[in-house]
């Protein structure tokens, strides 16, 4: 018989999924300025992550145990909770990306603050990205050809790794059809152009993944690149392997399980399947991304200063429950001094919250 806390599964874990859905919410929140939305969409991305790295691999034992010892309508009961919570984490994904590309690229564009995309680079962009790359990029970067000699190596968790597609034979003769390339963690997620090149502005950046995703070939002479796939794999904090039904290839190397595959979402099916057969990942645990897979580390240029930069966001202050909104959106000096003289009284300070 399946266990209170078994039959609970769906449960706890939505709790947990909550606080993901939570800082989505405040990203979607339009009385705040634009840069701070953008670090309510890093921060409910990161509380997604933590909950695949401490929370996932109770579900995915759950999965395996459930065959064993429970009887068929409970087995059916349990199949479906963990669906639920596929679905529920891919539509969190869906959103967050949509928010990222429709609302909040585009609005911080319109306040001169740009992520430049590969088809809109300069030629001196370009040129100044290529030098980028051949001096700090290139020297940190370890192409891996995948064959049978070279299988698939370790992947380190939540690192930025890119599946490139080629065509052609290396030094030795060998025709090659894969390679991978994993980036180290120290990199940057992004960089930012430098102002004194015509055609920049202050804040111009550009994503790391575009970068190397436009100069990967330079990794590899002699082969033509068809593709280039970012992609990205979290690993469970446990290192125990007993729910696992195969044996994960990265086991021997003293790493967590794989539990989520986060890929381009432009990934041809044959490039996709390859790698989730090299990594043991299950179809269901694929997410398909349509922008850069770790939105976390972009929370960068949420520490831009507003006020010295000349960037006019519209802000709202909000009170709740001392003001009317009209108040609050059209008198915040006055506001001020209303509040200070409301909480010089004792009763004030114990049974109202003021926040903004």
């Amino acid at each position: 018989m399946v266990s209170e806390s078994e039959s609970s599964l769906i449960e706890r874990k939505l709790d947990l999924i909550q606080s993901s859905e939570l800082g989505l919410h405040q990203a979607k929140t339009k009385s705040v300025s634009q840069l701070k939305r953008l670090k309510y969409l890093c921060s409910s991305s990161r509380r997604l992550d933590d909950f695949f790295e401490n929370q996932i691999e109770e579900v995915k034992r759950e999965e395996l145990n459930q065959f064993t010892s429970c009887k068929s309508q409970q087995r059916k009961k349990l199949n479906s909770d963990l669906t639920n919570i596929r679905s529920i984490v891919q539509n969190i994904v869906n959103e967050q990306y949509s928010l990222l590309n429709n609302q909040l690229l585009p609005i911080l564009e319109k306040n001169n603050i740009r992520f430049i995309r590969r088809e809109k680079w300069s030629v001196r962009q370009r040129k100044w990205l290529f030098d980028y790359f051949t001096q700090f990029l290139l020297p940190v970067l370890s192409p891996i050809g995948l064959d049978i000699t070279h299988p698939f190596p370790p992947i380190q968790n939540k690192s930025l790794c890119f599946m490139i597609s080629l065509v052609g034979k290396d030094a030795f003769g060998r025709n090659r059809e894969f390679a991978v390339v994993q980036a180290p963690t120290s990199l940057p997620n992004i960089v930012q152009l430098p102002n004194h090149i015509k055609g920049n502005g202050k804040h111009d950046y550009v994503f790391v993944s575009s970068i190397i995703h436009a100069f990967v070939g330079e990794l590899f002479h002699g082969l033509t690149v068809l593709g280039s796939y970012q992609f990205r794999v979290t690993r469970g904090n446990s290192l125990s392997n007993h729910y696992s039904a195969t044996t994960d290839i990265n086991s021997s190397y003293g790493i967590g399980e794989i539990v989520r595959l986060e890929i381009d979402h432009n990934c041809p099916k044959k490039v996709l399947n390859y790698l989730r057969r090299a990594l043991h990942v299950q179809l269901e645990d694929v997410y398909l991304i349509e922008g850069p897979v770790n939105l976390d580390r972009i929370a960068k240029i949420c520490d831009i200063d507003e006020s010295k930069n000349g960037i006019t966001f519209q802000f709202y202050h909000r009170i709740v429950g001392l003001f009317s909104p009209k108040e609050t959106t059209h008198r915040p000096a006055s506001l001020i001094l209303k509040i200070k003289s409301l909480l010089a009284k004792s009763f004030i300070k114990k049974f109202f919250i003021v926040r903004h």
